[in-house]
């Protein structure tokens, strides 16, 4: 009999182990930014506890394990190298999802502008701007094949580093260069400091930083997460903590 813990156990264990130690960094983060000491330290991360918990719980029903089975990420990584036809296929998919993403929402947001925002039936405004974009919906999809195939001709130019094929490579610089674009326009373009951005800003990190904690732990460090003992334990440990904290802190 295999000792492996369930598919679905599995899941819900690594999706908790990734939330909630993202968690506690961007809450370390948040005490040392908000300059309060580390007294202040247990309310505060309390606090994040509150947050992050619906977090893992929800992704860890979600169990991708139960789904693909244990160690998909894994085989995903390895196919996708393994395999640079579809590794440039799904590359260009990305892409191609993200630009027509990109002109979906510059269009809704001139659209609501004369639709919504200038009008005084605001309500009927709402309802055109949605069938407006609905009717946007398979004009963009038909205008994804021709942009796929000019896009699969494009990604045989990224390279693949060391294990991490064009996908991962793009994907992260995806998400290093959307952090940057929206830091710019935070600081930049927004007066953010008499608008209180930090406490919306703060929490769009946990996903983040679980992604990449779940993308290490379960890619280059697989083996050295593997090597942790009673990880399962621990994992019950730090929920039960993650539970807990508000209560005794608050």
């Amino acid at each position: 009999m295999s000792d492996a813990a369930p598919p679905y156990r599995s899941g819900l264990a690594s999706a908790l182990g990734a939330v909630l130690l993202s968690a506690l960094i961007v809450g370390l983060g948040d005490v040392v930014h908000t300059g309060g000491g580390f007294g202040f330290a247990p309310a505060l991360l309390g606090l994040w506890a509150i947050i992050a918990l619906p977090v893992a719980i929800g992704a860890g029903l979600v169990a991708g394990n139960a789904t693909w089975g244990v160690g998909w990420v894994r085989g995903l990584f390895a196919k996708l190298r393994a395999e640079p036809e579809l590794d440039r296929d799904v590359a260009a998919v990305l892409i191609a999802g993200v630009l027509l993403a990109g002109v979906l929402a510059l269009g809704i947001g001139k659209l609501a502008v004369g639709l919504v925002g200038n009008v005084q039936r605001k309500d009927v405004g709402g309802l055109l701007l949605g069938f407006v974009v609905v009717g946007m919906l398979p004009v963009l999809a038909l205008a994804a094949l021709p942009l796929f195939r000019v896009l699969r001709v494009v990604t045989a130019f990224v390279p693949a580093i060391g294990p991490f094929s064009r996908v991962i490579v793009l994907v992260v610089g995806a998400i290093v260069a959307i952090g940057g674009a929206g830091g710019f326009i935070v600081t930049h373009k927004l007066d953010y400091q008499s608008m209180g951005l930090g406490s919306l800003i703060a929490p769009l990190l946990l996903p983040v930083v679980a992604g990449v904690i779940a993308i290490l732990a379960y890619g280059p460090l697989a083996g050295l997460r593997e090597r942790i003992p009673a990880r399962g334990a621990l994992v019950a440990l730090f929920t039960t903590i993650a539970v807990l904290l508000p209560v005794v802190a608050g």
